[in-house]
């Protein structure tokens, strides 16, 4: 019969061996806490080791929250010096870090725990960070994402191979993988290896504490569950599972998908052609929106199933101009032909315009717009395109019109920039500029980038291009 100690280190050699990594001479980052699932991670990895080939780097974090972290730190010491592993400890300000960034304590203390974890494998040249997360912290994870709206990505809880996550102020290292080998092991398991093994561990009594939500999820909710249907852990792990099976699937489906709908790309911008986006099923929207976020912020943390939302109600429904802002400075903007999603507000697409005569028959280049002008049936015939860098292409960023008839007089047509109180006449009367702009919801960088025709000799507006024309 198989005992729990042999039971666990199997369960952590074959999640170490389906990762696929070659760990033969490597050095494997480890925070360790000195709790029971640390410490079975640190002692069945020693154990390990030599099958494997590989080097111990254990990091205790101090987030100077509780009194009893300096007793850990010496237990985790000696644990440490006690299997033959090297050992380093950091302590980190998470009530300050807090403060300085507008978080919660929990994410304060995550964030800078990543921080130095990846700090220290770069210094050592260490590609992997390990981290003690069990059966039970997957539930305890998925349950809080289905209370915060994460989506599917978030029921299908975490993976056993990701990357490190975006950290503010902090630019992190894409070569560095976190591995959580016990992510199949539950802590019952956990405590009979540590019985078996004679190992102790510290017990931190914060875990008790109703102040945390993720420690209400751990001794309310899941209790309660349990007493309403027993099973119900295993019965959520496995939907979890059958989850991450269908966002693959629909992460996959969308990515080639996204490869047709694709229009340009920028440094911190993406391009979308907004009637083929609007065309593919809600589903499949949605992770079309997580991937692009993905590749510009290499995560979706802070977006929820309101945002997800959001961002289908504008791709399908808003006016040209329209936008939206979410959390982690990410904007959403459409035209009439383009779906945007950018970091920071979406810089203006429009050509710059610079004050010229338009000539009646021809064609006129003013700044970075072309004008092309013919004359027939007593009209000119006007067409706005952009000209830059000795392209010329289409302006798809406006809804109004783009080509205009203008009715043919003496009087000489030039273009400029909008000014203060400029009118443009109605039906009945006439309509200030700023209010036209307005109602057409063109954000305000880019009002001074749309083309005003004007006439010469009156001033009098004929057309206010992309917008309205007399």
């Amino acid at each position: 019969m198989i005992n729990n100690k042999s039971l666990v280190e199997q369960k952590i050699k074959d999640a170490l061996t389906e990762t696929g990594f070659d760990f033969n001479g490597a050095i494997l980052t480890l925070g360790i806490s000195g709790g029971p699932d640390s410490t079975a991670l640190l002692a069945s990895l020693t154990n390990l080791k030599n099958e494997f080939k590989f080097f111990l780097k254990v990091i205790y974090i101090d987030h100077r929250l509780r009194k009893e972290a300096q007793a850990e730190e010496e237990f985790v010491r000696g644990l440490s010096d006690k299997l033959g592993a090297d050992f380093e400890s950091v302590r980190v300000d998470t009530i300050g870090y807090q403060e300085s960034h507008k978080l919660s304590q929990e994410e304060s203390a995550r964030q800078l725990r990543y921080k130095a974890l990846s700090k220290i494998a770069t210094k050592v040249n260490s590609r992997y960070i390990l981290v003690g997360h069990t059966k039970d912290d997957q539930l305890e994870t998925i349950l809080m994402n289905l209370m915060r709206g994460t989506g599917l990505d978030g029921l299908k809880g975490m993976e056993i191979i990701s990357k490190v996550p975006p950290l503010l102020d902090f630019d992190t290292n894409d070569n560095i993988s976190i591995i959580r080998p016990m992510l199949n092991i539950a802590k019952t398991e956990i405590n009979l290896y540590l019985t078996e093994t004679n190992l102790t561990s510290m017990i931190d009594d914060s875990n008790n504490s109703s102040k945390y939500s993720r420690n209400r999820v751990r001794n309310e909710l899941i209790p309660m569950m349990e007493n309403i249907r027993t099973g119900s852990k295993d019965s959520i792990l496995r939907t979890a599972k059958s989850v991450h099976l269908l966002s693959n699937y629909l992460n996959q489906t969308a990515s080639n998908l996204l490869g047709e709908c694709l229009r340009d790309t920028t440094e911190n911008s993406i391009y979308l052609d907004r009637e083929l986006f609007s065309s593919y099923h809600p589903s499949i929207q949605i992770q079309i929106f997580r991937l692009v976020i993905d590749t510009i912020l290499k995560s979706t943390a802070g977006i929820f199933a309101v945002h997800w939302q959001s961002m289908q109600k504008l791709a399908s429904n808003g006016s040209a101009g329209s936008h939206l802002k979410l959390p982690n400075n990410i904007y959403v903007n459409v035209t009439k032909n383009d779906l945007i999603l950018s970091v920071g507000p979406w810089p203006c697409p429009l050509p710059k315009i610079a004050e010229t005569i338009i000539e009646k028959n021809g064609i006129t280049v003013a700044g970075e717009w072309l004008f092309n002008t013919t004359q027939e049936n007593g009209f000119l015939y006007v067409k706005a395109k952009e000209s830059k860098s000795g392209r010329t292409r289409d302006i798809t960023q406006l809804s109004g019109p783009l080509n205009a008839n203008l009715k043919l007089t003496d009087a000489t047509l030039a273009v400029r920039k909008r000014e203060i109180g400029d009118k443009i006449k109605i039906q009945k009367g006439h309509k200030k500029i700023k209010n036209l702009l307005n109602e057409a919801k063109i954000p305000p960088h880019w009002r001074d980038n749309i083309p005003i025709i004007y006439e010469k000799e009156t001033g009098e507006i004929v057309w206010v291009v992309g917008v309205r024309q007399v």
